[in-house]
């Protein structure tokens, strides 16, 4: 094997590992991200459980609904590459945000 040969082999191996380094360090934040959404789905959710309003329970189910499918949505658009769940993850969005002014506005009356 020429010397031209060998280099362009470890050239080829240094990009590939440091690309393959590269993608697994970015799937352990796309993970944490999915996590800790997950955990705010759990937050909301338990905040929900311990409310005695009928009004602030229905909020904060919604709120915890939301981030509980988003955690689904960007766990398929970012892990598996599931671009078509983005769409679904625009509507879930909005969904969100209308539970969370509900929310904001039985906090604020």
């Amino acid at each position: 094997m020429t010397i031209v040969a060998q280099v362009a082999i470890r050239r080829f191996m240094t990009v590939t590992l440091l690309d393959l380094w590269r993608r697994s360090r970015a799937a352990l934040h796309v993970k944490a991200t999915v996590k800790a959404i997950s955990a705010m789905a759990d937050y909301f959710g338990k905040m929900a459980e311990s409310s005695s309003n009928a009004e602030v329970k229905k909020a904060l189910l919604g709120i915890q609904k939301g981030y509980d499918k988003l955690s689904d949505l960007y766990d398929k658009i970012l892990l598996k590459n599931d671009l078509a769940a983005a769409a679904d993850a625009a509507v879930v969005t909005a969904e969100l945000q209308e539970s969370l002014d509900a929310f904001a506005k039985l906090c604020a009356a």
